[in-house]
């Protein structure tokens, strides 16, 4: 993230959580960006003092929570984020593909030791490594949330790897949004199956009102991983009036995802053909990820010039 000036930074530096400080102050390079780590280093000591201190314990959430700015006034560039998803992310390619080590050896461990637990446990099998391999993702979703909230600063040279209060906060919307996922699919697929509609067609029925209702909630991971404390009662009044272009914007890489699925099946299968198909489906997975904290900042955020 570029600024004009030393006060712009500073301006900037000023919407942000007392986490986020810390962890942009641990990162940045104190040679290069000496100007910066001072300033933020003043912040946080000022922070700490009692000047400006925001706390978020439980004992306060609800507060926070209200506290939390509605700028439903506000409308998505829908051309800007997309043309700027793709240079931050060609910008950030780096930090993505170190970001991406740890879950692509961890995801390939479990998936060799996978087959043959499966032998033993069943369908037990899923319950042992769903809660690992989601957590896993959910860590590297944070990772370019802040990546491409905050910048490199924000976030260690590998990624997050551990899990803290924040990481099981993200990791819990993420499993709640899955779930409802589910739950809202179920009864839509259910009788488009028994009256045997075409596969496409019933993806497409179901896509429409299951995407409008996911991206009027998107908001919630970027908004938890930029250290706030969301509900969905504040993603939903956040994105009013907002909906169908968030839903444009997840839109566009759901469609390389089902398109990719509905090749694979189509085409004889080949490890060429799997690993190209592997390649477009983690690159939509980045680009959604840019697309909604780009939204999350236009909507969100006191400063959003990027």
């Amino acid at each position: 993230m570029d600024f004009e000036s030393i006060e712009d930074y500073k301006d900037y530096i000023s919407t942000l959580s007392l986490d986020s400080l810390i962890d942009i102050r641990d990162h940045i390079d104190k040679e290069k960006h000496a100007d910066r780590f001072q300033l933020i280093t003043n912040e946080i000591e000022r922070r700490k003092s009692g000047e400006c201190a925001q706390k978020a314990s439980k004992e306060n959430d609800d507060e926070i929570i209200d506290k939390m700015p509605i700028h439903s006034q506000r409308t998505i560039r829908l051309l800007h984020i997309i043309k700027e998803a793709f240079s931050l992310a060609w910008d950030k390619k780096l930090n993505i593909l170190l970001a991406m080590i740890f879950p692509f050896i961890f995801l390939m461990i479990l998936g060799f030791v996978k087959p043959y637990v499966f032998m033993y446990l069943g369908l037990f099998t899923v319950i042992i490594f769903y809660p690992p391999e989601t957590l896993v993702i959910a860590l590297f979703m944070l990772t370019c949330h802040r990546l491409f909230i905050f910048g490199k600063e924000s976030v260690p040279r590998f990624g997050v790897l551990i899990p803290k209060e924040r990481e099981f906060r993200f990791f819990g919307w993420f499993i709640a949004v899955t779930l409802l996922t589910i739950i809202m699919v179920i009864p839509i697929i259910g009788p488009l199956v028994i009256l045997e509609v075409p596969e496409m067609l019933g993806i497409t029925i179901a896509l429409v009102p299951v995407g409008y209702v996911l991206a009027r909630l998107s908001l919630l991971l970027p908004a938890t991983a930029a250290d706030q404390r969301p509900s969905i009662t504040w993603a939903w009044n956040q994105s009013r009036g907002n909906g169908g272009r968030l839903f444009l914007l997840l839109t566009i890489p759901a469609i390389f995802t089902i398109l990719e699925s509905f090749i694979m099946d189509t085409l004889e299968s080949s490890a060429m053909l799997s690993a190209f198909f592997n390649i477009i489906m983690v690159l939509s997975v980045v680009f959604g990820l840019a697309f909604i904290s780009l939204a999350y900042k236009e909507l969100c955020m006191k400063e959003n010039s990027y």
